[in-house]
């Protein structure tokens, strides 16, 4: 799966710009699979790790995180 470096590229419910805007999220990853989320456009600025469990994870608020309306990058980890 190709990175994606700049969330403002991106269109959700025909609207422009996700970045800065991610509040919540659902997830599955394969176990022990880690994809990141970055603060800045390019995979810049702080993170955070998205770990796999295998299973189908929810975030019900970013905020728990410390990063709520902050994601504007993300890729996974080898």
């Amino acid at each position: 799966s190709e990175p994606i470096a700049d969330y403002k590229t991106i269109t959700v419910e025909g609207e422009r710009g996700f970045g800065d805007k991610v509040s919540s999220g659902r997830y599955q990853l394969p176990r022990g699979t880690v994809y990141r989320l970055y603060q800045h456009d390019h995979f810049g600025g702080t993170y955070r790790d998205l770990v796999g469990t295998g299973y189908v994870e929810e975030i019900s608020d970013f905020q728990d995180l410390g990063f709520n309306d902050q994601t504007s990058s993300s890729r996974f980890i080898p």
